[in-house]
């Protein structure tokens, strides 16, 4: 990347280019910046500006707009944001949409049906395990409460569930720590329960499916940053309704990062900055499978 960056949002563009969204430069500081990366030519082009800076942020592509799903500064925020895609691209400048209904960062977000689910996250003072669901960005509704509340997991949809995959503690009593727990939550009933654990505890990983093969990519463990790469594979009840997921070894990245900003484009998971020993980083990573 042409600077350092981490605690990006990204959402995969229907061109197959990659826009990262605000996240923390070299200094620490919050950034605007409305970034779009090309992996075909290697070429990153700032191509916006948020309406607020903010790192930390769950981001969301939904129907023809990019929603930034609160975040922070010094603080965490309740603010939506939304940046309008026209074609391919950022068609416009972003607006404040609305607001969570509580501030919010610390948290990710997938998109299921048309709609954008938010899990994890932190309000300034305390975490909230509260799984949120919105198709705009301006009404929400509560999906389903955590049992564990955690900070930067990874969101994993298998079939009718998702999987929200260690974290920091963000509970009463047991904060911040990096935490194992698999928690599962039915996204029919709404239903949320632990699963099952890690191999071992991670928090500000990332989750992703690269040709059918669900991924764990990077984190921080108790003892540093990770290279690990662990398969996912569902275990027990049906391939829609899982009782839990094994996280078996799979790889290894170049360089351990964990906040890092990760998208698939094609065969190809790209792992895009992130933090190495606390420190934003430039660095861009490829992860490809081989056959075995």
């Amino acid at each position: 990347l042409p600077t350092p960056l981490s605690r990006a949002g990204l959402v995969t563009l229907p061109n197959g280019t990659l826009l990262l969204v605000g996240g923390l430069d070299g200094q620490g500081g919050s950034t605007a910046a409305l970034r779009q990366v090309d992996p075909a030519s290697g070429t990153v082009r700032t191509v916006g500006q948020l309406a607020q800076a903010t790192h930390d942020a769950a981001t969301a592509l939904v129907g023809h707009e990019v929603l930034v799903l609160g975040g922070g500064q010094v603080t965490s925020t309740a603010l939506v944001q939304g940046v309008p895609l026209s074609g391919s691209a950022p068609g416009g400048p972003a607006a404040l949409l609305g607001e969570l209904p509580t501030a919010r960062s610390d948290s990710e977000a997938v998109v299921v049906g048309g709609q954008a689910l938010v899990a994890g996250g932190w309000d300034g003072t305390s975490g909230t395990g509260a799984v949120l669901a919105t198709t705009d960005g301006t009404s929400f509704r509560t999906l389903a409460q955590l049992p564990h509340p955690v900070r930067y997991p990874a969101l994993a949809v298998v079939g009718h569930t998702l999987w929200v995959l260690g974290g920091l503690a963000a509970s009463n009593g047991a904060s911040g720590q990096p935490v194992a727990t698999i928690q599962r939550v039915d996204l029919a009933t709404g239903q949320a329960s632990l699963a099952g654990d890690l191999p071992e505890p991670l928090t500000g990983a990332a989750a992703v499916d690269l040709a059918g093969h669900l991924l764990l990519v990077g984190g921080r463990t108790a003892t540093g940053d990770s290279t690990a790469v662990f398969g996912l594979v569902p275990q027990g009840g049906s391939a829609t309704d899982p009782r839990t997921l094994l996280a078996r070894p799979v790889g290894q990245l170049a360089q351990g990062v964990a906040h890092a900003a990760v998208g698939v484009v094609g065969h190809t998971a790209w792992v895009l900055g992130g933090e190495t020993a606390g420190t934003p980083v430039a660095t861009v990573q490829a992860l490809r499978l081989t056959a075995s």
